[in-house]
């Protein structure tokens, strides 16, 4: 069967698919062999029709992938909680020193020379400390701990020491036992708290500025991954003092500032990957 070369054209893309019947097929192809114009479209219809071949990914790999991305946002949630549990909770439980009054506390001298200190109002606890030949004694509270409505306390005649003031870090120290008194005695709050926020303040400024002079190589990117731990910091200093930088007790507010810099920094790190990850 003789076709037109209009007809062949016609059926050309059907017969380039696989969808013209054996019949169709076999007279365009005999048509398509003794006619050039006809052939060249055809060649051109199955260069058109050519699937391009898409890299496929393993369904392994996708499921890593996937799972990655869960076990980041996982931990950057977890993060990001732990250091506001933390935040929030050495708040409750910082320290709120009581004034001294008449009606606080009152000392008296055993037959042994032991010193008996009674406390009369609701406390949580009573810090005592050795300050050379003498000795200081403070009273606090906090919203969390529980309330003692009266405590006594027996200081032993061999650490008493010449005097025994009592501090609050707001004034000048009351003395409560002993013969000797110097004139305008202060128990100040430590001030080491603030030199390690000027501390991470510094290295946050020299790693971020390495960090982006180096920001399209390897090690920049490692810079701001340093970067990162002090400003974790300085965050949460601010969560755990606020804008004070004074304690009376190192060691409570310095631990519970790590323990929330340590959980924001792997909340920020699982962040910052998925970020990245995603472009």
């Amino acid at each position: 069967m003789k076709l037109s070369c209009g007809i062949v054209q016609d059926l050309l893309p059907l017969v380039v698919e696989g969808l013209s019947g054996e019949q169709s097929r076999a007279a365009v192809m005999e048509h398509v062999t003794a006619c050039p114009e006809c052939r060249r479209i055809q060649l051109q219809l199955e260069q058109d029709s050519v699937p391009e071949i898409v890299p496929q990914v393993p369904l392994q790999a996708v499921k890593n992938q996937i799972a990655a991305k869960r076990r980041r946002t996982v931990v950057a949630a977890v993060g990001l909680v732990l250091s506001v549990v933390f935040c929030v909770f050495a708040r409750l439980t910082e320290p709120v020193w009581l004034p001294y009054s008449d009606d606080l506390l009152t000392v008296d001298t055993l037959e042994s020379g032991d010193l008996l200190v009674t406390v009369s109002q609701p406390h949580a606890g009573i810090a005592i400390e050795h300050t050379g030949g003498e000795m200081t004694l403070s009273i606090w509270k906090n919203a969390l701990s529980p309330q003692n409505e009266r405590e006594i306390v027996v200081i032993p005649y061999e650490e008493l020491g010449s005097a025994l003031y009592y501090a609050d870090f707001a004034g000048e120290d009351t003395l409560i036992w002993g013969n000797v008194q110097t004139d305008g005695q202060q128990t100040l709050p430590r001030l080491v708290m603030g030199y390690y926020l000027v501390m991470a303040a510094g290295m946050a400024v020299i790693l971020g500025i390495l960090a982006a002079v180096c920001r399209k190589t390897k090690i920049g990117k490692l810079m701001f991954y340093i970067w990162l731990a002090p400003a974790s910091y300085i965050i949460a200093h601010f969560g755990v003092m606020g804008l004070s930088t004074v304690t009376a007790d190192t060691v409570r507010p310095l631990g519970w500032i790590l323990a929330a810099a340590a959980s924001l920094y792997l909340a920020a790190v699982s962040f910052i990957r998925l970020v990245w990850h995603k472009q």
